[in-house]
């Protein structure tokens, strides 16, 4: 298998499976298929792009970003790619720029960028934060959700906390973290 990846973007390598136990491989040089897990099988190149994040949906889509171009919607049954609307200027910044994918408990589609933020999407309802917003850093490179419903993110400076009511609470090393 390892002599089939391109030899350009192995090190930004973003690796998720779908339910159906396809392996998908966002690299800088494109976004891959491996079908059905199987090692001995070959990769199919799906889409070119500097792909930063591959994201499985719970209804089946995949949804892939494209540093500098935007995020994707796959449809995993016919193989289909479009581009996804975004609702605003804004948020078209968001999704240039992303590099992390989340949806979480109640099917927000969260999008974590560099420079530009994090924003959720459901059907026509949309939310941006950035640092005007309260975040520490507009960079924000991962998001998850807790236990509780709240949902996190970590960034270039600090964590993030957005409860449900929509504040943010920032969390530094004077806080306990390992770092800012």
């Amino acid at each position: 298998l390892l002599h089939t990846i391109p030899h350009r973007g192995i090190g930004s390598a973003t690796i998720t499976e779908d339910r159906n136990g396809n392996i998908w491989f966002g690299l800088t040089s494109g976004l891959f298929l491996l079908r059905n897990g199987s090692v001995s099988g070959s990769l199919e190149k799906m889409y070119s792009g500097n792909i930063s994040k591959v994201y499985p949906l719970s209804d089946g889509r995949l949804l892939f970003s494209v540093y500098g171009n935007g995020i994707y919607v796959m449809d995993s049954q016919a193989e289909t790619v479009s581009a996804m609307k975004m609702p605003s200027k804004e948020t078209s910044a968001i999704s240039r720029h992303c590099v992390d994918i989340f949806e979480d408990s109640r099917q927000r589609l969260w999008f974590g960028s560099f420079n530009e933020g994090v924003m959720y999407v459901k059907g026509p309802e949309y939310r941006t934060f950035s640092m005007s917003d309260g975040l520490p850093s507009n960079d924000i490179t991962c998001i998850r959700q807790d236990r509780s419903g709240d949902i996190w993110f970590s960034s270039s400076y600090g964590l993030s906390r957005v409860n449900r009511d929509m504040t943010v609470t920032n969390f530094f090393e004077k806080d306990g973290t390992r770092g800012n």
